[in-house]
């Protein structure tokens, strides 16, 4: 009996149940690259990965400026540290898993602090397994052992948001100002954990002074991407540029008709139905999260509407894994659904996952 607990533990359960997931993804692409006679280094290199192999070893160029640095800046520092420079897929893929390791720990030290009814309640843990399974098989969880900014975004987002919640600001804003070095939600983080910090203050004048000390703290570590860039090309905005060429809404009303596929380059296949889907579920489980931390929801709802800026929600698998708490929040309300319906959601989202995942493999659109 005191096993059977043991291992029912969150300390033992979350961790086992993510490197399952870990493992699982590892073997599917072990098979994919042995049935369709594809090498490991070009599998770990698929779609932005090269990006990023490009930047860690020759530095910024052309397109590539649209890439933020953080994380290549740490891919080159532990490729040249392990001699994995010739290699820097298979450098990234590792140091990427780590750092989720990292995630991991810092959730299981919430889960077993005195402080876990407090994490609980800011959207920092589920409160039951279905919510920390819903998160692990949400569509692009592969993202986290890959060669991409996911885990170290995931880390340094986290990380934030627990400091704000605890009374940390200096240690929050130096992690959210890092995120925003990381991915364009960084700035999402800054404001959401400026709210946080915010919301401890008693008198307005306080408020909106600890908002704007966070805000700017944060925005000013950002900056340091555009004075580089300035550095370089004599243009502080080389990257907004080099996105440029990206697909976008040419409109507020072309951001809208995203929703209903009613922009010209959009389509109504199957992959883009199930972009729409999960979009909708993050929508839902957004307003869910509302009930739950409200800081933590404008971080959210931020994340999902400027991807109209696209005009296209085909980066919805992607973009929406490092939400972490909507994840939570709907699994949690899965919990209280009918056995049949548990399993039937759980399947559903296990069998995207894996299709994800091999999408990512043979090198077909998977974000």
């Amino acid at each position: 009996m005191n096993q059977s607990n043991w291992l029912a533990r969150p300390s033992f359960l979350y961790p086992s149940l993510a490197i399952a997931v870990w493992v699982q993804h590892g073997l599917l692409w072990l098979w994919i690259a042995h049935k369709q006679n594809i090498s490991w280094l070009t599998l770990l290199n698929n779609w932005d990965a090269e990006h990023y192999s490009i930047i860690a070893t020759q530095g910024y160029e052309g397109t590539n400026w649209a890439f933020f640095p953080l994380y290549p800046l740490l891919v080159r520092g532990w490729a040249w540290g392990t001699g994995l420079l010739a290699v820097p897929q298979v450098a990234g893929t590792l140091l990427s898993s780590l750092i989720f390791l990292g995630w991991l720990a810092a959730v299981i030290y919430l889960q077993a602090s005195p402080k876990r009814s407090e994490a609980t309640q800011a959207g920092l843990l589920p409160k039951t397994i279905w919510g920390w399974l819903l998160f692990l098989y949400s569509p692009g969880s592969f993202i986290f052992h890959s060669h991409h900014t996911e885990s170290l975004f995931l880390l340094l987002s986290y990380l934030a948001f627990t400091a704000a919640v605890f009374q940390k600001p200096t240690i929050a804003t130096v992690l959210a100002g890092l995120a925003g070095l990381t991915r364009t939600q960084g700035l999402f983080v800054i404001v959401s954990i400026a709210l946080i910090i915010a919301g401890h203050q008693r008198d307005r004048i306080t408020q909106l002074r600890h908002f704007a000390f966070v805000c700017l703290g944060g925005i000013a570590i950002m900056l340091l991407f555009p004075l580089y860039q300035y550095w370089q090309t004599g243009n502080p905005w080389q990257s907004v540029q080099a996105r440029s060429n990206w697909s976008h809404a040419t409109s507020w009303f072309s951001m809208l008709q995203t929703l209903w596929f009613g922009n010209p380059w959009q389509n109504t296949k199957l992959g883009s139905v199930l972009h729409h889907a999960v979009y909708g579920l993050l929508i839902g489980g957004t307003v869910l999260l509302w009930r739950v931390s409200r800081p933590m929801a404008v971080y959210t709802a931020l994340s999902l509407v400027v991807m109209l800026q696209q005009g296209e929600l085909i980066n919805i698998f992607r973009y929406g894994a490092v939400l972490f708490s909507v994840w939570f929040v709907l699994g949690d309300r899965l919990s209280r659904s009918p056995t049949w319906l548990k399993i039937g959601c759980l399947a559903l989202m296990v069998a995207l996952n894996y299709s994800v995942a091999w999408s990512y493999a043979i090198d077909r659109w998977s974000y």
